[in-house]
């Protein structure tokens, strides 16, 4: 588990070239975190808080983001087909069931 400070500290992404690979970071706060262009390839995000997170450019591939809140969160050139959306609040404040019958439990 990665520590919420050090979650903010990847708000530097744009200088960091953050790789959080196969990461679980279940329940953290990343409010306004900056994922761009992070590789975020089959991390947890579930059950987080990531109001105001950006994730432009970033790999999302099979990413859990089930019970998590993406308010006013930006996804720009983002491809979110394989990841896991259930009950997951998203930018606009709806909530999405996209991939349910097969998220990680």
């Amino acid at each position: 588990m990665i520590s919420q400070r050090s979650l903010r500290r990847v708000g530097h992404a744009e200088t960091w070239s953050v790789c959080l690979l196969y990461t679980t970071l279940r329940q953290a706060n990343g409010e306004g975190a900056n994922f761009q262009a992070a590789d975020l390839e089959n991390t947890r995000l579930d059950n987080t808080t990531l109001r105001q997170a950006n994730f432009t450019d970033a790999n999302l591939d099979d990413t859990d983001f089930s019970g998590a809140t993406l308010t006013e969160a930006v996804f720009g050139n983002t491809d979110l087909t394989t990841a896991y959306l259930c009950n997951t609040t998203l930018p606009d404040g709806t909530v999405s069931n996209q991939n349910c019958e097969t998220a990680e439990n």
